[in-house]
């Protein structure tokens, strides 16, 4: 019995060996066509106006607290 264990794993070990060692040496997918469909400029556009908005609030809020830390310490 465990002789039969012994052989059924290593079978096992070999099959599993030659089905991914085959599968490594296969060609990876060809996605150019839809990589090159898809157009990022307008998302990115979105995106940097945004950080824009944030960016000129947090300035604003900035300056409105270093110009009331003026007017209370004068």
């Amino acid at each position: 019995m465990q002789l039969m264990k012994s052989l059924y794993t290593k079978m096992l070990v070999l099959f599993t060996m030659c089905l991914f060692s085959s599968l490594a040496l296969a060609d990876a997918a060809d996605l150019t066509t839809l990589t090159n469909a898809v157009d990022f400029s307008k998302v990115l556009t979105g995106i940097m106006a945004v950080a824009a908005t944030l960016i000129t609030l947090y300035a604003g809020f900035a300056g409105v607290k270093w110009i009331l830390r003026m007017v209370r310490s004068a």
